[in-house]
């Protein structure tokens, strides 16, 4: 088990992000975690070249998305798909358009936030029998 400052990391997030947060890294560790989470989804929708906007329309969304879920409302299925797009926007983004300043502290809380959705993610594709998903792409 891998974890960072004591909390679980899947094996894919620590893999990228572990060692750009310990050697204090962190706006790079942040776009690291969130290129996990888009490289999971395009792993799941066999779109290697689609969007951030493309890939939650065909994973999360409240209707129609693959891997929302049917047994929640439609207004959680409503508030996943914003939390993940908004997670998106406001956190990998700045890092990956501008020179940002991220401390430790919300380094680690960017992380563990960007590992909960990968969780999520997993949790819905092995639900769904989507075995492929557990593999990342090669390098």
């Amino acid at each position: 088990m891998t974890s960072l400052r004591g909390k679980y990391l899947h094996p894919d997030m620590s893999r990228r992000v572990l060692s750009l947060y310990n050697t204090e890294h962190y706006p790079e560790a942040v776009l690291a975690a969130f290129k996990v989470i888009e490289e999971r989804l395009r792993l799941v929708t066999g779109k290697p070249d689609a969007d951030r906007k493309e890939l939650l329309k065909e994973t999360f969304n409240p209707t129609t998305g693959t891997l929302h879920d049917q047994e929640a409302w439609q207004s959680e299925r409503v508030g996943i798909y914003n939390f993940i797009d908004g997670a998106f926007l406001s956190f990998r983004n700045p890092p990956a358009h501008r020179f940002v300043e991220i401390d430790d502290e919300e380094a680690f809380d960017l992380t563990v936030l960007a590992n909960r959705v990968l969780l999520l993610i997993e949790e819905r594709c092995q639900s769904l029998g989507m075995e492929f998903a557990k593999k990342e792409p090669a390098e």
